[in-house]
């Protein structure tokens, strides 16, 4: 009778035990050992969508940029330039950003000569679509133009922009602001010809330039 109760016993604790560790077999994958689908592994990791900003952190970028005191595309527009922009995003909203440009008077002269911009922005970007591909984006930071006949004009710069970063690449970016002169420049002669389209005129402290840009380059 004993004997009985014992094997009664050991048979009630079998089953109490199969029961309680089927869960716990389930869960770990079964037999194989092999994990199972959601048991502490990201299932994001595996179709994660490319963050081109992350994964192409350094910009190149040639770019078109239109800034003057006389409006965009007049003689006065001095501080227009054909330009190269380096860039880095550190994170994928913030980049910073130098460009370098060579300055196209629309005017032809003896007293014009051709002269050099630079620029350097530090980029943010408060919207990001799902992918990362588009942006817009809001930028600051020192202008300077030098070497042409308004002689050497430090200027504040800020700008809108939108920013599309391709995941092969391309990249493409085209934006709005003004600059801010923060001295006066060289004194320019008054004009022996007929300005068509406005007589160069020097800058002055406080002037407020429009200032567009449109540029196309690759990240990597």
């Amino acid at each position: 009778m004993n004997k009985r109760r014992r094997s009664d016993s050991a048979i009630l604790v079998s089953v109490v035990l199969l029961t309680v560790g089927a869960p716990a077999l389930a869960s770990d994958g079964g037999a194989g050992g092999g994990p199972a689908a959601g048991a502490g592994t990201p299932v994001a990791a595996a179709g994660a969508s490319p963050r081109p900003r992350l994964e192409r952190p350094w910009l190149i970028r040639s770019e078109l940029n239109l800034s003057g005191k006389g409006g965009l595309g007049e003689d006065t527009n001095d501080a227009s330039s054909v330009a190269l922009t380096v860039g880095r995003n550190f994170t994928e909203r913030t980049a910073l950003e130098l460009t370098y440009g060579d300055d196209r008077p629309l005017a032809y002269s003896e007293e014009t000569r051709w002269g050099w911009t630079a620029m350097a922005n530090f980029r943010w970007a408060p919207w990001l679509s799902a992918n990362g591909r588009h942006a817009w984006t809001l930028a600051g930071g020192p202008f300077l133009l030098a070497g042409g006949p308004n002689g050497t004009v430090p200027f504040a710069h800020a700008e809108a922009a939108y920013e599309y970063r391709a995941a092969f690449g391309l990249s493409v970016l085209a934006g709005l602001g003004g600059n801010l002169a923060l001295s006066d420049g060289r004194a320019i002669p008054p004009s022996s010809g007929i300005c068509w389209l406005g007589c160069r005129v020097a800058y002055q402290a406080g002037d407020r330039l429009l200032h567009a840009r449109l540029g196309l380059g690759y990240s990597f």
